[in-house]
Order: structure tokens, then sequence, then C-alpha cells
């Protein structure tokens, strides 16, 4: 094609020219990109759904090139059945039948086959595909971690409030979280609301986007068996601000900064300690974990093996009755949860070598009909511990922290390293949830996966 032609060539992550051809190093895969969408076309120069081949002279510059001998000459795109080896797919659209009008114009409105496009308002897709095999049971509302890096998610809006997940087959979205979003970049990191995760099953989305005029969808990703749920994500630079860790599963319970600053987290952004620093839960007294059915969740990392508190409630900050107490520490450098002249339950896993962890304190109550509840202790998606023990009534006039330590208990110094990713349920999570949940946010990419970026078809030229 003549230099000043109307084809422009974008390219997915991991697509190279060489020697003047396209060259793709990724599944991500290469595509022809004529910029954000509504309004513009691959194949157009400004309007309509095709381009305009320009006719333009012959090399003695005295006679006209011919639309219509199969040859493609000049600024022609194509000519009879000449497509120059072009496809629906080669040229980014779903895979369908490419023509060429008799004005040596490409036709890509033929490219409209296979999963139908849920609205023609969104001007791209892409196929995600969840493997139930993260899983050993079945999961009902399970929120799975849906990270994509794709160059071409430049063409959604820089909020990400386009973005929308429909499984194949279907035209109802699933509700889902954004936890962070870089247009520039096109790093996506999002959490998707599942009915029903099966280990045998797998799980195929279209994520759409480039709409500049849609409107967010409501739901939440979370199911009502969360209480909290606090990424850690947000920007805390310095530790003399205020800053809010959000509540993703309600209106309630926002966590308070207290000199924890922004950090390196396993997911995106964390949150980091040094020994002095917390964070409070606001109203965290209403969430109860003694005697009470429950979960506490949390990505960790730290090289102390000393007692350092990681989620806790407690009477004002003191060890006391029917406080909840979870850490590192006390009794080795494992995981661990006490309460107040009632027992201690730990792991079996080094948590302090400076590598995440992922770690869960189960409890169901009254688990075996004699008034006891039942403790159960996950690392890394393993259970390490199980006992059962009559809990102390649970008091709603104690507060929730996260990092703070409690004097005169066995986990009495603040957090020292790293926390990501907090989860407090008012549910017992059971072995499959817990590893289901490790297997996907610990490696996402052996679970979740993408193809290439397919462009909304246009209309018949």
């Amino acid at each position: 094609m003549a230099a000043g032609g109307a084809f422009r060539f974008g390219f997915g992550v991991g697509c190279v020219v060489l020697a003047g051809a396209v060259a793709c190093l990724s599944a991500t895969g290469c595509f022809l990109d004529a910029g954000p969408l509504p309004g513009s076309s691959p194949l157009q120069g400004g309007g309509g759904s095709a381009e305009t081949a320009s006719t333009g002279q012959g090399a003695d510059g005295g006679v006209a090139l011919l639309c219509g001998n199969e040859a493609v000459e000049g600024e022609e795109l194509c000519d009879g059945a000449n497509l120059k080896g072009r496809t629906c797919e080669g040229i980014g659209y779903p895979p369908g039948e490419l023509k060429c009008t008799e004005t040596c114009v490409l036709d890509a409105s033929g490219c409209n086959q296979g999963e139908p496009w849920w609205d023609n308002t969104w001007g791209y897709r892409m196929r995600v595909k969840v493997d139930g095999s993260m899983t050993e049971g079945v999961l009902d509302d399970f929120t799975v971690l849906i990270p994509i890096t794709n160059a071409a998610l430049s063409n959604a809006l820089g909020s990400g409030e386009d973005i929308v997940f429909i499984p194949v087959g279907k035209t109802a979205p699933l509700a889902h979280e954004i936890e962070y979003f870089n247009q520039s970049s096109g790093i996506l990191i999002a959490w998707v609301r599942f009915p029903t995760i099966q280990p045998s099953q797998v799980y195929e989305l279209m994520m759409y986007f480039g709409n500049p005029a849609a409107v967010p969808k409501s739901g939440s990703a979370w199911e009502t068996g969360f209480a909290g749920v606090w990424h850690m994500s947000e920007q805390a630079i310095d530790a003399g601000t205020t800053t809010v860790h959000k509540n993703s599963a309600g209106a309630d319970y926002d966590g308070e900064q207290n000199g924890n600053l922004s950090g390196p987290g396993k997911i995106g952004v964390g949150q980091s300690f040094d020994g002095t620093d917390w964070i409070s839960i606001k109203n965290g007294g209403a969430i109860a974990l003694s005697d009470a059915t429950c979960s506490i969740a949390a990505w960790i990392r730290t090289t102390v093996n000393e007692e350092r508190a990681l989620i806790t409630k407690t009477p004002n900050g003191t060890h006391g009755q029917s406080d909840v107490l979870t850490g590192v520490g006390h009794d080795g450098p494992y995981f661990g949860m006490d309460q107040y002249f009632v027992d201690f339950v730990r792991g079996t896993t080094n948590v302090t070598d400076g590598k995440w962890h992922y770690v869960v304190w189960s409890q169901t109550r009254n688990a075996g009909g004699g008034g006891q509840d039942e403790w159960r202790v996950f690392v890394d998606g393993a259970k390490e511990a199980q006992e059962e023990h009559h809990m102390n009534s649970d008091n709603s006039g104690h507060i929730i922290q996260i990092g703070k330590g409690v004097p005169s208990s066995y986990f009495s110094g603040s957090w020292k390293g790293q926390i990501d990713e907090v989860r407090i349920s008012k549910v017992d999570r059971p072995a499959e949830w817990v590893l289901a949940t490790f297997n996907n946010q610990n490696t996402p990419e052996k679970y979740v996966t993408h193809d290439q970026i397919q462009k909304v078809p246009p209309p018949p030229p």
C-alpha cells in the first residue's frame, strides 16, 4: 500500500514489525486498529463502512489504475476475489466472510459469525476463559480475580466504566468490580462474580469495552457472606494522612489509616506496616467473630519471626474477655489464632520467610452440636490445624484493627511487613473455597486466559 493510505497498523501486546510484516509474539494477537469506536473503522476514510480506494494514475502519470482486473494496484485495498490474503480475523473482526466491493473497497460487514455481538454501541470485545480446575468442589457465588494487560484497552473509558463481562451464550452482565485500571498501559485488575464454578468446566466470557456513553452497571461483586473486602489498594503516601480503605462488600466497615503506607501487594498495591502502624475498621464491633460462624483471610508478607498481630477484635485494643486475635510468631514462625483464656491454634508453614502467604482462620459455631465451635487454620490453600473449643460470647463493643499489636497477648507487637486483600466473612469458608481463592489469586495466569481483541463489525457499505 502506498504511503499515505488509510490503514494504520495497531498492535496488541507482544507484536512487532519485522521487515515490514507484523509478527505476533504472544497469544494476545495482532490486529489492525483504527482508533476508538464508534465512528470509525479500519476500512473507512472518515465515514461509512468502507474505505474509498483511490484510482490514482499509472506509473507513466497518464493511465488510471483499473478496479476489476483482480490485481491490487496503487492504493487499492482489494480487487475482486483478491483480498491480499486478508481475513476477518486478520484485521481484528469476528470470523465471517470478508469481501471486496466493486470499487475495490474491503467490506467487513459479513464478519459477524460466532458469538453474536451483545450491543453494537460497544466497539471492542475479548473472549476470557476461566478454568474451574482451580477448585475441587462446586462453589456458588464465587468471585474470580481477572487480571488483563492489553494495549487495546486504551479504547475503554479512563474510568473503566464501560467494561462489561457477558457469559458466552447469555445476555445479562455479571456483577464485577474494577480494583485498578490504567487506560494508557492497558492494565486491568477486575473481580467478577460467577453464579457457580465447577471443577470440571471452563467458563467463557466476552469482555466488552469501548463505549463512551456507557452507564455503570449495578450489582455487587461480593456475595452476602462477606462482611468486609479490603483490597488495600488506596494510595497512602504520607503516614500523617487519613486515607480511607474502602470496604468493597458494603457501605459499612471502611478502614482508617493510622501510619501505614502504600507498598508492594500480592495483587496490585498493598499496604506496608513498620511495627507501629495499623488500620482501624469503622464500626467493626458489629462483625461477630467470637462464638460465631465466620472467617478471616489475608495475604501477608514478613521476615519478622516475632509475635505480631494481623487482624484482631478486642476491648479497646487490649487483651480481654471475648477477644479474637490472629497473628504470627507465637510458638514459632507460624500463623495462629488465640482467644482470651480459651485456647491457641497455629499452622505449620513458616510464614516469616519474606514470601507472600495466604492465611485463613475459619470457625463453625456449635459444629458438633455440643456447644463447641470448630476452628480451622489454612495456609496457602491447605488446612494445617483443626480444633474444637467453647468460645466466649461475642461483644459488639469491641473494635477490629488490622496490624495493631495487643499488649499482654500472644501477638503484642504491631505488624511489620505487608498486608493485602483482607477478607472477613459471616460464614465459615470450606476447604474448597479457600483452595480456589488461593489458586486463583496466587497464579491467576494458570486459570484465567484471554484471546485477541475483536472490533464490532461495520454495517454494509
